[in-house]
């Protein structure tokens, strides 16, 4: 045998050395690479919390004056500076806290009886004025009346009865419902210039505890959205304020408001807001930065002490924030792939080719492992690599002998010993059965009138024959006694229904055996006319012999009684018989008829005899 050809295996181990040190110089790359995006998560949530920062201390800022107004009014009232039942006091008291806060759009007070009385800015074709309002439900009656400063004079714009009562009001029920101090209404769209709004409000009680009304400073939050239109977040990422039903409070754009009603940010024509929210709630509103499809998201809620139950949503897409640092970071990747590709590829072609060789010679060992020997020659496609080559030599020769070995023992027991890593020793066991013994009539006679090459090419076609349907139905052939076959089922493996493979095997050959005498005379061979027996049984399997060398055989009662039934057969002139255990185990599979009870050798059990016709329904 010529020597191994290819390189070293030395040679090509170095080279997949280098060729690591140079991806070592790209995982640096790499690691730069995934430095850099965690320096700009980094810098994109310090900028977010910044922005939310500033925006909820802008809007907190817009209403940090409602609490010091109101709390103003509960000291004057409680004081007795200030008449709730006096509606023009109260009125020129709310006309003074809108001009000390421009940014206020109403402030009022309604009271147990149904009044209410409050300034408020109201717009007009010329610009905002201020008016102030009285809604009176008394003695029976109810009115609504409306004062506009002109030139700074009062004048009755709106003088009409009305049935407006502020007590069915929300905002007047959840202030009655606290015992003190104020709290936020959710916002609500206010038809001054139909924009969102909210309110503070707080109640105001007697010294005994008794309701007299709610003190109320309404604010319209347009100047949230002026605020978020100056935020720069990238080219085209924007802030939003929004409660927490994702009720829009404040929109860049002012988008605000559509159809009556406050928008949602879940169906908002703003697909960047909607799809933010839709993600915040996948997030059970968990607060802090998040990405979602192409866009970098951040929500931070109001802080606590501001009592405004509010959330600050930062949306920017991904492109804006990483794009340039992205563009010089793939810059560098394709310098260095350019530097690193000669190598590189001289590496990959080599730890390719090792590879595919190893994985090669792996598989053909794990088939030889499962006792598959139909793959090609490891020989037929060499390796560049010496080492491989010599180690598929080895394989070549080891399979070469093993396809020699499996012919002279059962298949399934060098299986059993390839799959199972145990040496064969010496040793046996009972177990139950079944056993054919096959064997030609005549066959002395056939013998000696036929030819030896003619006998020998029909005797292996016979064989093969015989032997692939016995594998087919899971058998194994445990010994060749001259023309006769002696068969197993249930060992070496073990075969569920052993009985009712061996019998439809037992068919199968007989009628194998008519197609073969039909053919026999145009080869010229023999006919080789077969009788078989069944038996199912306890025997002794296992490894028989000395302690060098050993068959796998069968020893027992089912052994000597399949080859009894096989010599009964000229006595009844039948083809194939099996005993009554057998017969019990195939049911009605087959088409049987009783020959006779018989009596085992040395006048032991009795049994009945069975004639196997054919399949059952044939």
């Amino acid at each position: 045998m010529s020597a191994p050809k290819g390189l070293s295996i030395r040679l090509v181990l170095t080279t997949v050395v280098v060729t690591l040190l140079l991806l070592v110089s790209a995982g640096v790359g790499l690691n730069a690479f995934f430095s850099s995006r965690a320096a700009l998560d980094e810098s994109w949530h310090r900028n977010a919390n910044s922005l939310a920062d500033r925006t909820s201390k802008e809007a907190a800022l817009f209403l940090v004056g409602a609490r010091a107004a109101v709390r103003q009014a509960e000291a004057e009232t409680d004081a007795g500076h200030l008449d709730p039942q006096d509606d023009e006091a109260v009125m020129a008291y709310a006309l003074r806290v809108l001009h000390a806060n421009a940014h206020f759009t109403w402030f009022s007070w309604s009271d147990e009886s149904g009044t209410l009385a409050a300034a408020l800015w109201w717009p007009t074709p010329e610009g905002i004025v201020l008016r102030k309002l009285l809604r009176v439900q008394r003695d029976g009656g109810s009115w609504n009346r409306q004062w506009e400063e002109r030139d700074g004079v009062w004048q009755l714009v709106v003088d009409e009865q009305g049935d407006y009562d502020p007590r069915a009001r929300p905002y007047y029920q959840i202030g009655a419902a606290r015992q003190e101090g104020g709290v936020w209404v959710d916002p609500y769209l206010f038809v001054t210039r139909m924009e969102p709004g909210v309110t503070f409000v707080s109640p105001s009680r007697t010294p005994e505890g008794a309701l007299r009304g709610v003190w109320t400073s309404d604010f319209e939050c347009g100047a949230i959205s002026d605020y978020l239109a100056t935020l720069k977040v990238g080219e085209t990422g924007r802030v939003y304020v929004l409660d927490q039903s994702g009720a829009v409070v404040g929109h860049p754009e002012g988008q605000v408001a559509g159809d009556g009603a406050i928008l949602n940010a879940a169906d908002h024509p703003d697909p960047m807001l909607a799809s933010a929210w839709k993600a915040l709630e996948a997030r059970e509103h968990a607060p802090g930065a998040f990405a979602f499809d192409t866009l970098l998201a951040a929500a931070h809620a109001f802080p606590e002490e501001s009592g405004i139950p509010w959330t600050v949503l930062t949306v920017v897409p991904a492109e804006e924030l990483y794009g340039a640092a992205t563009q010089e970071v793939r810059r560098t990747a394709i310098i260095t792939a350019l530097l690193l590709l000669v190598a590189l590829v001289l590496g990959t072609v080599f730890s390719q080719h090792l590879a595919r060789s190893v994985i090669r010679v792996e598989a053909e060992m794990d088939r030889i492992a499962r006792f598959d020997l139909s793959a090609a020659a490891l020989a037929d496609r060499p390796s560049m690599f010496r080492e491989i080559n010599a180690m598929g030599d080895a394989h070549d020769r080891m399979k070469q002998g093993l396809m020699s070995f499996g012919r002279y023992v059962p298949r399934q027991l060098v299986e059993q010993l390839m799959q199972g890593g145990d040496e064969a020793r010496v040793g046996g066991e009972v177990r139950e059965v079944t056993v054919l013994f096959c064997d030609i009539a005549g066959f002395t006679t056939l013998v000696e009138a036929t030819p030896p090459e003619r006998l020998v090419s029909a005797l292996s076609e016979y064989m093969t024959c015989m032997n692939r349907l016995i594998v087919e139905e899971e058998g194994s052939v445990a010994q060749y006694l001259g023309d006769a076959i002696v068969a197993v089922w249930g060992a070496p493996r073990r075969v569920e229904s052993h009985g009712l493979r061996a019998t439809r095997a037992a068919v199968r050959m007989c009628a194998l055996v008519d197609a073969l005498i039909q053919e026999a005379a145009e080869k010229g061979f023999p006919e080789f006319h077969t009788r078989i027996g069944v038996y199912t049984g306890p025997c002794i399997v296992g490894n028989i012999g000395a302690e060098e060398r050993f068959n796998y055989t069968i020893l027992g009662e089912a052994r000597t009684q399949a080859e009894r039934l096989e010599g009964m057969n000229k006595r009844y002139g039948t083809s194939l018989l099996i005993c009554e255990n057998t017969a019990e185990r195939v049911g009605g599979s087959f088409e049987l008829r009783p020959i006779e009870e018989v009596q085992t050798v040395g006048g032991g059990a009795r049994f009945s005899v069975y004639e196997v016709l054919g399949e059952a329904g044939a």
